[in-house]
């Protein structure tokens, strides 16, 4: 645990361990919270709260893995402990039930969600580890609320994430998983009929990957959803000396996921609901170890600081588990042939591509069928905005696709006689992809996620990369059933500013330029400022650059020409 690579960990853990100590407080969860998400639909208001309390009993409990005999520490994590135990629920109310007009069902104390469940896999745990340290009123009082909120709750109901094929299925049936491996030892029969039941859950997980190994929603949630799940597995195989959740093959492609998906230092493609998140070291030199496959470069431990959730798991096996790992990054052309994602990444060139085709009924679904991204490793020009803040409206099918992330016009890709791209089950026809020594060839007809209204009989887009003249080319061709004013605006996302010359449009970022070269007798192109709000709730600018035909006619056809030079 203490070692080379957790060493700036360790001094987190201290530095904040101090501070939450001199402080004296526990962080408080206030009904301002629970009223803001209520009537306008706020999540960050109660979240801030929430996390910053989680981030307390964390720091402590990690702190204790460090020095199990601190009085002090030990004293104020019971405090900690104690007021998480008083919580009116451990759920978010963004996933509870209304009971009425303005006010929460009254079975929101025992819903199990993801962060209800996160909860008692935390406060259990560190029964487990430390309990020897903790004052009975405390211990006992942590089992009984794991059992009423989480434990009991589940075995009373089926509940709905156990069906879900994303993340939730994985994330709560490990946090329940791992709370009866550590809570239920006594219990055996118990625990082991928990833990059978957590099969119809990892069954509903997995049913979200193809062979490939692609998580389609994202970067982010391969951490959440697969890392739990490691989590658990682990943990089992330690109780009961068995592989049983880590023998299914799939695994090994899903633990490659981030390596074939890095396109620069820490960041990865930013495809549907995804950030831009440090990788937990922790999961990381996991699935290089046991898994034995390539993994990002791993030095050092994962700040305390990169899950802004602070949540246990994560955490204490980036403390526990980190090794080093001294995998270069994935170099040249990777194709997800069931997902339809394509990632290039040439060093020499210093170029970084990548394109997707898809459906538009994926779960965190954006509408970005044939939708792509270019620059170079230090910096994408051409980008995806991924997820946005998380609101009420922003899950909501009547609100979702209003919101800038999630709809086509927030992705390089055209719209069509006033058309974007429509939610639903759309997706991406006759995709190839073909490899030579010159470079490679990746196509699909797009004509199924637009809708009738845009009056598309065929629609055929490709990208061809020419290695000799380090040139992408994308090229797109239309025909429509009608004869005349058919409209294209083709759409291209990025948050630099564009800058418009004749037959050449230019994007110059800190490290690199793009250019892309068209011709002003065919396109008049024009740059839109556009808003939209991060993850976080930041509000930033991104410029849309449109060409529009000057001339419309029936059967539409253009070649573009995009290239990345170093500044």
């Amino acid at each position: 645990m203490k070692n080379i690579n957790t060493m700036n960990l360790i001094e987190e853990i201290k530095k904040d361990t101090e501070e939450i100590i001199e402080k004296n407080q526990v962080a408080p969860i206030t009904v301002e919270g629970y009223q803001a998400y209520i009537e306008n639909g706020n999540r960050l208001q109660f979240e801030r709260q929430y996390f910053e309390r989680r981030r307390q009993l964390v720091t402590l409990g990690l702190a204790l893995l460090l020095d199990d005999n601190n009085l002090s520490n030990i004293r104020m994590l019971e405090k900690i402990m104690w007021e998480v135990c008083n919580e009116y629920t451990w759920a978010l109310p963004a996933h509870l039930d209304y009971g009425g007009e303005a006010a929460y069902d009254r079975d929101s104390p025992y819903m199990v969600d993801l962060f209800s469940a996160e909860t008692a896999q935390t406060l259990s745990e560190l029964v487990e580890i430390h309990g020897n340290s903790f004052s009975q009123i405390v211990k006992s009082r942590v089992e009984s609320e794991i059992e009423r909120r989480v434990l009991k709750p589940f075995e009373r109901k089926e509940w709905e994430w156990e069906h879900l094929e994303n993340n939730w299925s994985a994330v709560i049936a490990s946090c329940i998983g791992m709370t009866a491996l550590s809570m239920l030892k006594s219990q055996q029969e118990r625990q082991e009929k928990i833990i059978k039941r957590l099969s119809i859950s990892f069954d509903s997980y997995f049913r979200s990957f193809e062979n490939d190994g692609v998580c389609e929603e994202g970067i982010g949630y391969w951490i959440y959803g697969f890392g739990y799940y490691c989590y658990f597995a682990e943990k089992y195989q330690q109780n009961y000396q068995s592989d049983q959740f880590l023998s299914e093959p799939l695994l090994k492609k899903i633990a490659a996921f981030p390596f074939y998906t890095q396109i620069g230092n820490r960041s990865f493609v930013p495809f549907s609901d995804a950030e831009n998140p440090e990788l937990p070291s922790g999961l990381i030199s996991f699935c290089h170890r046991y898994f034995q496959v390539p993994v990002p470069f791993l030095d050092q431990a994962t700040s305390l600081h990169f899950d802004h959730c602070y949540r246990w798991a994560h955490l204490s096996r980036n403390l526990l588990w980190t090794g080093t790992v001294e995998n270069e990054q994935a170099e040249g052309v990777h194709y997800f042939s069931d997902a339809e994602w394509l990632v290039a990444n040439f060093k020499e060139e210093k170029v970084v591509f990548a394109a997707k085709g898809g459906s538009n009924n994926e779960s965190h679904n954006h509408n970005d069928v044939g939708h792509f991204i270019f620059g170079s490793q230090e910096e994408l020009l051409l980008t995806d905005l991924g997820a946005g803040e998380y609101t009420r409206g922003y899950f909501l099918e009547e609100t979702r696709y209003s919101i800038l992330n999630n709809r086509s016009l927030g992705h390089s890709v055209p719209i069509i006689n006033g058309c974007e791209q429509i939610a639903g089950d759309h997706q991406a026809e006759k995709v190839e992809f073909t490899e030579s020594a010159d470079g490679f060839r990746f196509s699909m007809n797009l004509e199924g996620v637009y809708g009738k209204e845009s009056q598309i009989t065929d629609y055929h887009r490709k990208w061809q990369w020419v290695k000799d003249e380090k040139m992408l080319f994308l090229q797109d061709e239309i025909h429509f059933n009608r004869n005349m004013n058919n409209k294209v605006l083709q759409n291209f996302i990025s948050h630099y500013q564009p800058l418009i010359q004749e037959n050449k449009i230019s994007w110059k970022g800190e490290k690199c330029q793009v250019d892309l070269f068209f011709s002003d007798k065919l396109d008049e192109a024009r740059t839109i400022r556009e808003e939209y709000r991060t993850h976080q709730g930041d509000i930033r600018e991104v410029y849309r650059l449109v060409l529009s035909a000057k001339k419309l006619t029936n059967n539409y056809k253009r070649k573009y020409k995009l290239q990345v030079k170093e500044n």
